[in-house]
């Protein structure tokens, strides 16, 4: 199936690679590559703006947005400008995955169009650039807590509309239930349920809770916060307004987020009221 013009997963002739490759592949790493069906071929143009890595890392994440799996990449094997194998150790790590983890055709088109958004995002929006880097290393973290940092300093990164750091965490979950609530009811949820998930990472940071006894609740905790920023960039990727918003500057995203959710002018009255 074509993902992109330069990207499709296939089939490859594996005994061809195990031939030019067989200097480099042990019979552990035959065995594993013979077992495996579906191969992420990339002809990459050597002028292209993105690295071969980097469209391989936005093609797991659009599929992460998509549905979350148990899709990593384990080797890659390059052919030019010499042929070699490397060994993927960072690897996309999964947290309560659901129990259907099939991935449908229609979810692999869903998946190619938010990868085609997203490698237009990181060219041409740091802001989007710095996010997507973040939540690369929280979903390929291996300890809950880096994880957690990392995928809420990537909510950050796409939330924050002032420099004022008083009330972040008020501020950034009306931001969140502004852009992605689909009524108001939703919003006073999603607010609530964004501000109690996001003083985990406030706990991990500020008050040494690095260590929290409870691993079940631990990794519920980091799954649902997963969602939360998947749901949120999902929403970025199918909406024109809030990427092209995201390129600019605070007083772009708070015009935006007053008119989505009319949100701000409650947050200024409930700081207001807490100074009184």
């Amino acid at each position: 199936m074509r993902i992109a013009d330069d990207l499709q997963i296939g089939g490859v002739d594996k005994e061809a690679i195990f031939t030019q490759y067989r200097q480099s592949l042990s019979e552990v790493d035959q065995q594993y590559c013979r077992q495996e069906d579906h191969w992420l071929i990339l002809d990459h143009d050597p002028n292209a703006e993105l690295k071969p890595s980097e469209v391989m890392n936005l093609f797991l994440i659009s599929l992460w947005i998509c549905k979350p799996t148990r899709t990593f990449l384990a080797y890659r094997f390059r052919t030019q400008p010499w042929g070699d194998v490397v060994r993927l150790l960072d690897r996309f790590q999964w947290v309560n995955v659901p129990q259907d983890m099939e991935i449908t055709g229609a979810e692999l088109q869903r998946a190619a169009q938010f990868l085609r958004l997203l490698r237009e995002a990181v060219v041409s929006s740091p802001r989007m650039k710095a996010a997507l880097l973040l939540t690369l290393q929280g979903c390929m973290a291996k300890q809950w807590q880096v994880a957690f940092v990392c995928l809420a300093s990537a909510t950050e990164a796409l939330l924050v509309y002032s420099d004022a750091r008083n009330r972040l965490v008020e501020r950034l979950a009306l931001a969140f239930a502004a852009l992605v609530a689909d009524s108001t009811q939703e919003m006073a949820e999603l607010r609530g349920r964004f501000e109690a998930l996001y003083r985990v990472r406030s706990k991990i940071v500020h008050e040494g809770a690095y260590r929290r006894d409870d691993t079940a609740q631990n990794l519920i905790d980091l799954a649902e916060f997963e969602g939360l920023l998947r749901r949120l960039l999902g929403k970025i990727l199918t909406d024109q307004e809030i990427r092209d918003v995201i390129k600019g500057n605070n007083a772009a995203r708070q015009r935006l987020l007053k008119v989505r959710g009319g949100l701000l002018e409650e947050a200024a009255t409930c700081c207001m009221s807490s100074v009184r």
